[in-house]
């Protein structure tokens, strides 16, 4: 097993699990410390995936509110574009984690058939969303067992803590 993880932010490392097998399929970094790393399988293409593994960071500072507030947000958003056409539900929610699915079970707007589950994670500096999507209508039921338990145990390792406000 691997363990797949952005460099390093300062005092903070996401620390995720993917088994070999996955390559970089696509990667950039935004000034500021925004990032996305998208990984497909060995036999796989960015262009061609059927499966794929998204890890992306924000500055926590960029982000409004809580966990929860970020996905109604993407919610409002997703549904607003989609209309019914997606099945959405919240799996599980702490302080500063969310996770959820999302089900396109047929093609829409140029999109194929999907099944998505991500997570949103807060550490001190950064916020992170993992997600494991497949291109088919329903994930296989040992799968999302499978991945709801890779996702649901990455965490964010605090190698520091934050300064108080107004030290220096």
């Amino acid at each position: 097993m691997s363990s797949r993880t952005f460099p390093p932010v300062s005092g903070e490392n996401l620390i995720f699990d993917l088994e070999p097998g996955w390559k970089v399929g696509y990667s950039a970094a935004a000034p500021g410390g925004t990032g996305i790393a998208e990984f497909v399988r060995e036999s796989d293409a960015i262009e061609h995936w059927q499966e794929l593994v998204t890890l992306q960071k924000f500055p926590v500072d960029s982000v409004l509110g809580n966990p929860r507030d970020i996905f109604d947000r993407w919610k409002r958003r997703e549904d607003s574009q989609s209309g019914d056409k997606t099945l959405i539900q919240v799996l599980g929610e702490d302080a500063i984690s969310i996770l959820y699915e999302w089900r396109m079970p047929t093609a829409y707007g140029g999109w194929p058939a999907q099944h998505e589950i991500s997570r949103w994670v807060f550490g001190p500096w950064t916020v992170y969303r993992i997600a494991y999507t497949v291109k088919q209508p329903e994930m296989p039921a040992e799968a999302r067992q499978k991945w709801l338990k890779k996702i649901s145990e990455a965490l964010v390792i605090v190698n520091r803590l934050p300064r108080p406000m107004g030290s220096s």
